[in-house]
C-alpha cells in the first residue's frame, strides 16, 4: 500500500460558482446514469452531456448549467423535481456544502452497483478489454458506512477561522462541527484542533491557510502534519511554527507531529508509532510502523480486506509453491510483510526513503528476510532488467496516476502474474491496457468500495501471463 499521495480525496478543479457566471442558464433535466468523479449525467436533446453534482439516476431536476470547456456543460440542482429510486435523505448537516462526501445522497445498494458499472465502462472504454471476459465479483463493501476513516486532510482557514474540507468546486474552507466517516477518535481529536484554532491563528500571522493531515494508526496514537504551503517571505518565524506544533503535541491522542513547508519537512517531534496491521485476518496482524507525511490506507477495515484479496489471489498463483515476488510501491509494508510471512520471498521498492527505514524496521522486528530497495519503480525496474532478475510474480499498488510505464517494463522481468492494486478506473484500465497488449491478460477484477460516501473506489486486478510470454 504505498500510494505517496497524501488521501484518497484528489484534488479537483475549481470553476467559479454558476450563480457567478453569464452564461449560467436554467434547465429540466432526466439523470441517467452517474460517472467517474461522481457526478450524474444528463443527456438533453441537441446539447452536450451535462454533469450535475449530487444527483442520482432517475433524477428528474431543473438545473442551473454553465460551459466548462467546448463540449461539456456543468449543472447545479436549483430543484428536485422528482427522486430517482436510488436516492436517500441526507444525515449530515453539512452535505450540502461540503466536497468531501459526493454521494451521501446515495443508498449503498445504488453506491455498489454504481462502482461496478463505472470499473465495467472504464475497462471498455479507456481499456479497450470486454469486461464479460474478466471476471469480476460484485463490488464489496467493507464497513457501515460511517465512522470508517483512520485519516483524513484537513483545511484551514486561518482568518475566518474555520477548519473542515473544501466545498464542492470551490477553495472555501466548510467549518465542521462533526464528520460521520471519521473514526470517532479522530473526529475527536478534529473538534480539539477546532477549538484551538484561534490560537493557531495567531502564531501562524501572516498565513491565512494551511493543512492538516491526521493518521491515526491508533486509537490512541495519532500522527500529525501541518503543512504551511507557504512561500518566501510569507511564512510565520521559527518560534512561532514551534509553539504551533507544540499546541498540536498537546492534543491527545497525538504521539508525534511534524511540521512541513510545501510538504518539505521542517521540524518533527515524537517518535514513529508501532501498531498492528488489520483487525481481521491472522497473516496480515503483523507489527507496522507509522509516521507523519507517510502513506496510510484510510480505511482500517478496508486495508484488511485488499489484503486479504491479495493473499487469496496470491494462493491461487503459487498452488503451494514458494514464490520470488517483486512488489513496487510497496510503502511500509502494508503488502510486504504479510506475502513474506505468507512463505514467499519479496523485493520490495519504494521511493520514499522515510517509509523504506520503518518497513526494514517492521520486517527486522518480524524476522522477515524482505529486499527492501529505496529507488523510484522505473529506475529499479530498469536496474533488475538489466541485471537479468525475473520473478514469478509482481505487485504493484501504485499511486493515483497509475503505472503506466512501469506496465511497459513488466514484461522483461518474465513473471507468471501480476497483482495490481488501484485507486483509480481510468489509470487502471489505462494500466490493463498496457499490460495485455504485452500478454499478461486480466483474469479478475475485484472491486471495493473502501470509502462508502464518496465516488472513489479501489480495484484489485489478478492477471496472468500468456504461455508464450514466461
Amino acid at each position: 500500500m504505498g500510494k505517496r499521495h497524501p488521501s484518497s480525496e484528489p484534488r479537483r478543479k475549481r470553476t467559479a460558482p454558476p450563480g457567478s457566471r453569464s452564461d449560467a442558464a436554467l434547465v429540466e433535466l432526466n439523470i441517467e446514469k452517474l460517472v467517474q468523479g461522481g457526478d450524474g449525467l444528463a443527456r438533453p436533446d441537441d446539447s452536450p452531456v451535462v454533469l450535475v453534482a449530487g444527483s442520482a439516476p432517475g433524477d428528474r431536476v431543473s438545473c442551473r448549467t454553465w460551459k466548462e470547456g467546448r463540449r461539456l456543460l456543468r449543472g447545479e440542482i436549483v430543484e428536485l423535481l422528482s427522486p430517482g429510486p436510488g436516492r436517500r435523505s441526507v444525515p449530515c448537516v453539512h452535505a450540502a456544502a461540503c466536497g468531501g462526501c459526493q454521494w451521501l445522497h446515495l443508498t449503498e445498494e445504488t453506491q455498489l452497483t454504481a462502482v461496478d458499472d463505472l470499473l465495467a465502462e472504464a475497462l471498455r472504454r479507456l481499456g479497450g478489454l470486454d469486461p464479460t471476459d474478466i471476471e469480476r465479483p460484485s463490488c464489496r463493501q467493507v464497513s457501515d458506512g460511517t465512522g470508517y476513516r483512520q485519516r483524513a486532510r484537513f483545511q484551514l482557514d486561518l482568518r475566518t477561522p474555520a477548519l473542515g474540507f473544501a466545498g464542492h468546486r470551490s477553495h472555501r474552507v466548510v467549518d465542521l462541527e462533526r464528520c460521520l466517516v471519521l473514526e470517532p477518535e479522530l473526529d475527536t481529536l478534529r473538534g480539539a484542533v477546532r477549538d484551538r484554532l484561534p490560537e493557531l491563528s495567531t502564531l501562524l500571522e501572516p498565513l491565512g491557510r494551511a493543512e492538516l493531515r491526521v493518521d491515526l494508526p491508533r486509537s490512541d496514537a495519532a500522527a500529525v502534519m501541518l503543512d504551511l504551503g507557504t512561500v518566501a517571505g510569507d511564512e510565520p518565524n521559527e518560534n512561532r511554527r514551534a509553539a504551533a506544533l507544540d499546541l498540536l503535541r498537546e492534543l491527545p491522542p497525538v504521539a508525534t507531529a511534524s511540521l512541513s513547508d510545501r510538504n518539505r519537512p521542517v521540524m518533527q517531534h515524537g517518535q514513529a508509532i508501532e501498531f498492528r496491521r488489520g483487525p481481521t485476518h491472522d497473516r496480515e496482524a503483523h507489527v507496522g510502523f507509522h509516521a507523519p507525511g507517510i502513506f496510510l490506507q484510510p480505511s482500517r477495515a478496508g486495508a484488511a480486506a485488499l489484503v486479504a484479496e491479495v493473499l487469496e489471489q496470491l494462493d491461487v498463483i503459487a498452488a503451494g509453491r514458494s514464490l520470488d515476488v517483486l512488489e513496487l510501491h510497496c510503502g511500509t509494508g502494508g503488502f510486504t510483510l504479510p506475502l513474506a510471512a505468507a512463505g514467499h520471498r519479496v523485493t520490495a521498492v519504494e521511493s520514499q526513503v522515510p517509509a523504506t527505514q520503518l518497513l526494514e524496521r517492521a520486517a527486522t522486528e518480524a524476522s522477515l528476510p524482505v529486499e527492501v530497495l529505496a529507488d523510484s519503480d522505473l529506475s529499479q525496474l530498469r536496474r533488475l532488467i538489466e541485471d537479468g532478475r525475473r520473478f514469478d510474480l509482481v505487485v504493484l499498488d501504485p499511486p493515483r496516476g497509475g503505472a503506466a510505464k512501469a506496465c511497459e517494463l513488466l514484461p522483461a522481468l518474465r513473471p507468471e502474474a501480476v497483482i495490481h492494486v488501484s485507486c483509480d478506473a481510468a489509470t487502471l484500465a489505462r494500466d490493463a491496457k498496457a499490460l495485455s497488449a504485452a500478454g499478461l491478460v486480466p483474469r479478475r477484477a475485484q472491486p471495493f468500495l473502501l470509502f462508502p460516501q464518496t465516488a472513489h473506489f479501489e480495484t484489485v486486478t489478478t492477471y496472468e501471463a500468456q504461455a508464450s510470454c514466461i
